[in-house]
């Protein structure tokens, strides 16, 4: 394969990749579309529909791998999706709609491993990120059921915190999303930002921003729910009478709360990298390095206690309907993305469709269609009348006929 067809190739790919898996700038449709019910959700969001791209990169890594230019493309969307969705994690009211955010993210650091030339770290993280994240948006789901809402803050206000079971589930996902030791999301993130900084001094700067945002939208999460006590506001208050959750809603978070503790020992030396080596024989996990490991482990601790510090105070916090700064409202609407797509449908898109129907309508129809049909029509009608039944009329077109052809052979030559 030449390398310009590699290079077409690979491309091509990741434009499937970027829509399946929810990549810059395609990525728009993943948090509408958990707005079905939960158990969906957690199936969807992490091992069928949007886990599909990364494990299409994985597999076909190397024809990626033929190309550098692949890479750095596959690099960078990588990059700039998992930014641009954690930051956008970081403002929202909706439960559910912060876990999405948090899965695209999560789906943008696989593809920076990917284009950081390791496919086997992204199954990994694709493997740890199913169970967490599947108990994440099952503990969502029991907690919406409880209280008939999607809104963190009226959930904290009809008492979230007395759901210790399903909080403590919450907690055991959330620090494994974070990647804080042991829990599985440790040993697949830091084999992750490990190897793209080794790639590059830049994007492993990106990775530990990202990291940070992660630690903060998932500790903002859990303190909204378990310390804010927002003033009595009518749309801030459940009007929902709880309904109790039972075994069947309990269950399945236990056990993959302990399968998002013990997924991760899979890929460490512990085990002897025995998941690693499951999808590539010849590789093994990067040796641990104590002054990343420290940095790794403040970046998180300054996200956890900058939401700390936000929502430390029960009656200092932060109302939501107060007015927010640029920053917020720019996060809120999404960098502006769903506008761009509603500008370029509502505004290019049907403006070239109106264009184009007034061309069709003036064109092809009425100058076209329209009159070969009215002079087809028109000329039906003449012959028409040729065909009158009136037998003097034929005669007078015989004659008139007859006296053109006797006249042009009597002359040699035409009229």
């Amino acid at each position: 394969m030449s390398p310009e067809a590699a290079t077409l190739i690979g491309l091509l790919l990741f434009m499937g990749v970027m829509g399946k898996s929810a990549q810059f700038p395609f990525h728009v449709w993943l948090p509408d579309a958990m707005e079905g019910p939960t158990p969906v959700s957690a199936l969807i969001h992490s091992a069928t529909m949007v886990a599909a791209g990364v494990f299409l990169l994985a597999r076909l890594f190397e024809v990626f791998a033929l190309s550098a230019t692949v890479l750095a493309v596959i690099l960078f969307i990588g990059t700039l999706t998992s930014l641009m969705a954690a930051a956008m994690a970081m403002v929202q009211r909706d439960i559910k709609r912060v876990l999405a955010y948090s899965t695209v993210s999560q789906l943008g650091m696989m593809v920076m491993a990917v284009g950081a030339g390791s496919a086997v770290f992204a199954l990994f993280h694709l493997v740890t990120h199913a169970f967490f994240k599947s108990m994440l948006f099952l503990c969502a789901g029991a907690l919406i059921h409880h209280f008939g809402t999607n809104d963190l803050y009226v959930m904290a206000r009809a008492g979230a915190r007395k759901e210790r079971v399903v909080l403590w589930c919450l907690a055991i996902g959330l620090l494994s999303l974070c990647g804080i030791p042991p829990f599985s999301g440790f040993f697949s993130k830091d084999a992750i930002l490990h190897q793209v900084l080794h790639q590059s001094i830049l994007y492993g700067i990106a990775g530990y921003a990202i990291t940070f945002m992660t630690a903060y939208y998932s500790f903002r999460l859990f303190f909204i729910l378990t310390r804010s006590a927002i003033k009595d506001r009518p749309e801030y208050t459940a009007h929902h009478q709880p309904v109790s959750l039972g075994l069947c809603e309990k269950l399945p978070l236990v056990l993959l709360a302990g399968l998002s503790v013990l997924a991760g020992f899979g890929g460490s030396p512990a085990m002897d990298d025995a998941l690693l080596k499951f999808f590539d024989p010849h590789v093994h996990a990067a040796a641990a390095s104590p002054p990343l490991l420290i940095v790794t482990l403040n970046v998180i601790a300054l996200g956890a206690i900058a939401a700390f510090w936000r929502y430390r105070d029960p009656a200092r916090t932060p109302d939501p309907s107060a007015p927010r700064s640029a920053g917020v409202r720019v996060l809120e609407r999404k960098f502006f993305m769903d506008d761009a797509y509603d500008f370029g449908v509502k505004t290019v898109v049907l403006g070239i469709a109106a264009a184009l129907k007034t061309f069709d309508t003036l064109i092809p129809n009425r100058l076209m269609v329209d009159q070969t049909s009215c002079a087809t029509r028109t000329l039906g009608r003449w012959f028409s009348r040729m065909q009158s039944g009136f037998i003097q009329r034929y005669l007078w077109i015989a004659f008139a006929a007859s006296a053109g052809l006797a006249g042009w052979l009597f002359f040699g030559r035409g009229f």
